[in-house]
């Protein structure tokens, strides 16, 4: 079903990319959309090697192909084209299913057009980067059939997802954020360094990772003299150890990760001490000419979670001292920062007066934005949902920031549960079942608690949600909380049974886990799972002794007088 919505059978060959030499680039970049689509596509640069007789390679690429789509760039159509052009033709007059499909690239004049391409319907992908309802175009175009029922996503590609953050491979499914997007880049290039702020479950993450960094990578970041391209990006979290997340995140800055082991050995040499750790790292891994962005998801918690007074001031005096925009290497460094923690930031020489002058409050979305997100992955698997959902949804969506991780996660749901190759995809039904918006996340995790094996498995999960856990102080929230996975494992015990409950929650999609750590998948479980907030009701109430010191110590600390 590669490339299709629902009720469509016809399958899908291979489709000939012809292009001139000088638009090889531009068509690789085509190809690789149509790729991602599910698509088969037969490229020269890519399938012809020195010495191949060309000739004989292109006809045969041909002869197997089911269309023909002759990209048209800047250069116009080269004469060489002119072979592949008549082999098409040949094809097309003896098969009717065989298509020739004329694309426009951007820089391109429909005039470039030879005369019989004209007699085709040419689509326009004049824009820098082709948009998925274009692509949907010309899938449509060589499927014949609509293109709302066409699926542009690869099948194992889902239109959302779910609990999780959005990051950089899900920007093809992330909507609603234009303006705000457009906004941080315009931010960026006022100041190095960049705050931005907003309540918990509001999606600033997501903003920065599927928003800003795709567009920083497709070239649309202006710095005042001229359009940006070449960028190195890396992103990390101060967790409960910032210069030791910093060393692993910042080999991602290279495109070689051969010796990564090597690069964060020396990068916790470099950051051990003193504030110029990150910008000797830039200096001898990044090109001259070539922008660094470096994001701190989720700053507060170097307020939660961090408890070395001296390394949270040095962190932060490291991150000032790396977001500077002279030199021949340039350094912007993106923060985002929950609302209930800004104040926090006072506590900082030189921090507040930087944020304040550079910082971006990301809002709730209005409902007619909050039904683009919804509607346009749907567009983009092929998929429709039963008339009245979406309404039914948003509706009792409204306007709180947390319900977008609601949202998504039911959306997520509803898709698992999604009618394959019928006409309505996703159901009134099957949201009902659910437990509607309220209810399906605390059915889904009472659910995935209910099918642990035993007694013993359940009272490990409890202490493991627990465990990932920061308790909130007076009137802070709680907070996820991410652990080292052999921390976690010693905390909780059990190691050989915890390890397989570890692994059936992250099956379930209620905590993440990586090489090295675990936490919980979304902060929005802490604040709507009832049977989890009664679980952390009781730890506050009857918490071990050295957790209260510890918290009692922290606030002494950073308040200068004894906790009452």
């Amino acid at each position: 079903m590669t490339g299709l919505g629902p009720r469509h059978d016809r399958k899908i060959g291979s489709l000939f990319l012809s292009h001139a030499g000088e638009d090889a680039e531009a068509a690789q970049r085509l190809g690789v959309s149509l790729r991602s689509a599910g698509l088969e596509v037969w490229l020269d640069v890519e399938k012809l090697q020195p010495g191949d007789m060309w000739q004989r390679e292109i006809s045969a690429a041909l002869i197997k192909s089911d269309a023909l789509i002759l990209y048209v760039g800047r250069s116009g159509v080269a004469h060489w084209v002119d072979f592949e052009l008549q082999i098409a033709l040949d094809r097309a007059a003896k098969n009717r299913d065989f298509r020739i499909i004329p694309v426009l690239g951007p820089g391109s004049d429909p005039a470039a057009l030879p005369e019989f391409a004209r007699l085709f319907h040419w689509l326009d992908l004049r824009t820098p980067q082709p948009s998925p309802e274009n692509l949907k175009s010309l899938l449509a175009a060589f499927l014949d059939v609509p293109p709302e029922r066409v699926a542009v996503l690869p099948p194992a590609r889902p239109p959302f997802v779910g609990l999780k953050a959005f990051d950089v491979e899900d920007a093809v499914v992330f909507f609603g954020r234009e303006k705000e997007t457009g906004d941080l880049l315009e931010c960026l290039r006022r100041d190095a360094l960049l705050l931005v702020v907003g309540d918990s479950g509001c999606g600033k993450s997501s903003l920065v990772r599927a928003g800003l960094m795709p567009c920083l990578f497709r070239g649309r970041f202006h710095d005042g003299s001229e359009w940006v391209n070449s960028w190195r990006m890396a992103i990390t979290r101060p967790a409960n150890d910032p210069f030791g997340e910093l060393a692993e995140s910042l080999p991602d800055l290279q495109p070689d990760n051969r010796f990564r082991a090597e690069q964060v050995a020396s990068n916790r040499k470099l950051l051990a001490e003193g504030i110029d750790g990150i910008r000797d790292i830039v200096a001898g891994t990044v090109p001259a000419k070539v922008h660094t962005l470096l994001v701190v998801d989720q700053f507060e918690e170097l307020f939660t979670s961090t408890e070395d007074a001296a390394t949270k001031k040095r962190f932060v005096d490291c991150l000032l001292r790396a977001a500077d925009l002279k030199g021949t290497r340039p350094i912007h460094v993106v923060m985002t920062l929950r609302a209930d923690f800004y104040a926090r930031c006072w506590d900082y020489p030189g921090l507040p007066a930087r944020a304040v002058g550079n910082q971006y409050a990301v809002e709730g979305m209005r409902p007619e934005v909050l039904k683009t997100l919804v509607e346009r992955p749907l567009s983009l698997a092929g998929a429709q949902a039963e008339a009245g959902l979406i309404q039914a949804i948003l509706e009792e969506a409204g306007d709180q920031p947390g319900n977008l991780a609601l949202l998504e996660h039911v959306l997520g749901e509803l898709w698992r549960e999604r009618r394959v190759n019928a006409d309505v995809w996703i159901t009134h039904e099957a949201y009902q079942r659910l437990g509607r918006l309220a209810g399906a996340l605390r059915l889904k995790a009472n659910d995935a608690m209910n099918h642990l094996p035993d007694d013993e498995s359940r009272a490990l999960a409890r202490r493991i949600f627990v465990e990932l856990t920061q308790l909130g102080e007076k009137s802070r929230e709680d907070t996820k909380r991410r652990i080292a996975t052999e921390d976690l494992l010693n905390a909780v015990g059990d190691r050989q049974r915890s390890r397989g409950v570890i692994d059936a929650l992250a099956s379930n999609r209620l905590i993440t886990t990586g090489k090295e750590y675990t936490e919980v998948a979304h902060e929005i479980l802490i604040r709507c799972w009832p049977e989890l907030g009664e679980w952390l009701d009781a730890e506050r109430e009857f918490a071990p002794v050295e957790r209260r010191i510890m918290a009692d110590a922290e606030q002494w600390k950073e308040l200068a007088r004894p906790s009452q």
